[in-house]
C-alpha cells in the first residue's frame, strides 16, 4: 500500500514555498537550452539503435517496445512508465499506442526538439515537460492525454497505484490536493479511477478553493470528489495554500 504524508491539524505544518505560475516560469526561464542544430540521419540512426533486435512493429512499420523501450528508459533514466520526462516525450511524439514508439512519432519529437542524442533530448524535454504548464488549455490536454499513455490495456479504470504515481509525477506540488488526494484513495474502496474521475481532478484543482468554500455537493462532479471532500473535512487534513493559475 503506497504510504503518503498528510497533514492534520495537531501537527505542524512544514513550510513550502507557494507555488505560482510566475514561480514556474522563472524555473523554465533558467534551465539552459542550448540551440543545438540536428541531424535527420542521426535521429534516425538512434531510433534503429533501439528499434533492431527486440523492438516490434505496427502494421509493417519498425517501432520501438517492449525490451527495446526498457533499454530506452534506462538511458534517459526514467525509474518507471509513470515518469514526467517519459509523458513529455509520449505526448510530444504524439503516441497513439501506449508503449509503442514508430518512426513517423520519433522523427516528429526529435526533430521539434532539435536533437538528435539521448543527451541533447534530456536537456530539451526537461525544459518542454516544464513549459507545458505555462499555458492551462496546453496542460489540461497533456493531462487528459497522459490517462491514455498509462493506460497501456486500454481498460474502463486505471489501478489506484498506477492513478497516485502518475498524478504525483504530472501535478505533484502543482495542485494542493496532490497528496491528500493521493491518501484519500488509499482509504476508499475505490480500485481504479475512471476516465471523467481523472480529467476531473486537474479541473477541481484549478477551480475548488482550498477550503471547499466554493464546492457545491449539487455540481456535476464525479461522486468520488463529494466522497473525497467530505473524507477531508472529517479527519480535518490540513490542504497546504497553494496557487494553480
Amino acid at each position: 500500500m503506497m504510504e503518503l504524508d498528510v497533514q492534520e491539524d495537531c501537527e505542524p505544518a512544514p513550510k513550502k514555498q507557494r507555488f505560482s505560475m510566475e514561480v514556474l516560469h522563472q524555473e523554465v526561464d533558467q534551465i539552459p537550452v542550448l540551440h543545438d542544430s540536428c541531424d535527420l540521419g542521426q535521429i534516425n540512426a538512434l531510433f534503429d539503435h533501439y528499434a533492431e533486435g527486440t523492438g516490434g512493429s505496427v502494421g509493417c512499420e519498425q517501432c520501438i517496445a517492449g525490451d527495446s523501450l526498457s533499454r530506452l528508459a534506462k538511458d534517459f533514466g526514467w525509474p518507471d512508465d509513470t515518469n514526467c520526462t517519459y509523458f513529455a516525450l509520449c505526448y510530444c511524439m504524439g503516441s497513439k499506442v501506449p508503449n509503442v514508439v514508430t518512426r513517423a512519432e520519433w522523427t516528429r519529437a526529435f526533430c521539434m526538439l532539435r536533437c538528435d542524442t539521448v543527451e541533447k533530448a534530456k536537456r530539451r524535454l526537461l525544459h518542454y515537460q516544464l513549459s507545458l504548464k505555462r499555458n492551462r488549455s496546453v496542460f489540461l490536454n497533456y493531462f487528459n492525454y497522459v490517462f491514455n499513455c498509462i493506460n497501456t490495456r486500454a481498460l474502463k479504470c486505471i489501478d489506484i497505484h498506477l492513478v497516485q504515481r502518475a498524478l504525483i509525477a504530472v501535478v505533484g506540488t502543482h495542485s494542493p490536493f496532490t497528496f491528500s488526494f493521493c491518501h484519500f484513495l488509499n482509504e476508499t474502496v475505490y480500485r481504479g479511477l475512471n476516465s471523467d474521475q481523472w480529467r476531473n481532478f486537474l479541473s477541481f484543482s484549478l477551480s475548488i478553493r482550498v477550503d471547499f468554500s466554493n464546492y457545491d455537493i449539487n455540481d456535476a462532479w464525479p461522486s468520488i470528489y463529494d466522497e473525497y471532500v467530505d473524507w477531508v473535512r472529517t479527519k480535518k487534513v490540513r490542504i497546504m495554500p497553494q496557487d494553480m493559475e
